[in-house]
C-alpha cells in the first residue's frame, strides 16, 4: 500500500507498528538498531504527514525514549496529550511524563556541556551524583569534560576513571584520560591509552566489515534466488489451449439428423380449448 500511496495513514503507521514488534522480539544487536531506527522514521513521518494522528505521538514518544531522547519524549506526548480521546492512555502517558523529569534535567546538563556552558552543566549534573542515576556512565563523563574545560584535572580525572568502570570501551573517556596523562608528562600512561584506543578502533572496523560482507551475502543469495525463480519461469513449458476435438462428417450428419426428428415429435403444441 506504501508503494502505491506512501503518504497513507494506516500503511505507515502499521509498518512502523511492525518495525517496533520485530525489534522488540529480538536479541540481535545489528536487528535491533536497524528496525528501531525504521520505527522511529516512520512515526517521525506519521506525525508529520498526519499531524492530528493522536496514537503516532504515543508510539514516537516511546521510540524516543527507547534511545535516551527524554526532551524529545516529552515534547512527542505532549502533543500525544493534546489529541488523544483515550482516559487509560491519557492517565499512562501522564505517569511517563512525572518518570522522566529528572532523566531529562540530567540531558539538559548535557546539553549544556555541549554548548560549552561548562558551569551550568555541571550545577546540574552534580545534584545527581548520589541519585538513583549514580550509574549512569553518560552522567560521569559529561561531569568529566566539564571539569577538564574548568580546569579541575583531579576532578576530571577521577570521573573519567569511574566512566571506564561502567563502560570500560567507550573511546572518548580514553582520549580525555590519554590527554590528561600527556598534559602531566606521564608517557606510560599516554602510549597504554593511545594502543587501547588503536585496538578497540580496530575492532570495531573488523566488526564493520564483518556485518558488511554478511549484508552483501544475505543480498546475494536473494538475487541468486530472484534469478533461479525467473529462471525457472522462463524454462517452465506454456501449457497449451485445449483443442476441441474435431467431429468426423459422419457424426455430424447423425447429430443434425437426430436433431431433425427431434424437432418433428415435438411440433407445435396442442391447443387446449377450454370447456
Amino acid at each position: 500500500s506504501l508503494c502505491m500511496k506512501p503518504d497513507y495513514l494506516h500503511g505507515m503507521y502499521s509498518y512502523a507498528r511492525v518495525c517496533r514488534a520485530m525489534y522488540m522480539n529480538s536479541g540481535n544487536t545489528e536487528y535491533v538498531g536497524r528496525f528501531k531506527a525504521e520505527a522511529l522514521d516512520y512515526f517521525e513521518l506519521v506525525t508529520e504527514t498526519h499531524p492530528r494522528f493522536a496514537q503516532g505521538y504515543y508510539y514516537l514518544g516511546y521510540a524516543y525514549l527507547n534511545i535516551g531522547l527524554y526532551g524529545k519524549a516529552f515534547a512527542a506526548w505532549k502533543w500525544f496529550l493534546k489529541f488523544t480521546r483515550s482516559g487509560r492512555d491519557r492517565k499512562e502517558i501522564n505517569n511517563r511524563i512525572k518518570q522522566i523529569e529528572d532523566p531529562m534535567r540530567i540531558e539538559e546538563g548535557y546539553s549544556e556541556i555541549l554548548a560549552g556552558r561548562y558551569d551550568q552543566g555541571v550545577d546540574i549534573l552534580e545534584d545527581y551524583l548520589d541519585s538513583q542515576y549514580k550509574d549512569w556512565w553518560p552522567l560521569h563523563y559529561y561531569l568529566g569534560v566539564g571539569y577538564s574545560r574548568l580546569g579541575k584535572q583531579g576532578d576530571a580525572f577521577a570521573r573519567f576513571k569511574h566512566t571506564l568502570s561502567l563502560n570500560g570501551s567507550h573511546l572518548e573517556t580514553m582520549e580525555e584520560l590519554a590527554t590528561i596523562y600527556e598534559s602531566e608528562g606521564d608517557k606510560e600512561n599516554t602510549n597504554k591509552y593511545r594502543k587501547k584506543i588503536e585496538l578497540i578502533k580496530a575492532d570495531i572496523a573488523k566488526e564493520q566489515e564483518a556485518m558488511e560482507k554478511a549484508r552483501e551475502k544475505e543480498s546475494g543469495s536473494e538475487i541468486v534466488y530472484l534469478e533461479e525463480k525467473t529462471k525457472k519461469r522462463k524454462e517452465k513449458p506454456e501449457t497449451k489451449p485445449r483443442e476441441r476435438k474435431k467431429e468426423k462428417p459422419e457424426e455430424t450428419k447423425e447429430k443434425e439428423a437426430g436433431q431433425k426428428q427431434e424437432k418433428k415429435k415435438s411440433g407445435r403444441p396442442k391447443r387446449l380449448d377450454k370447456k
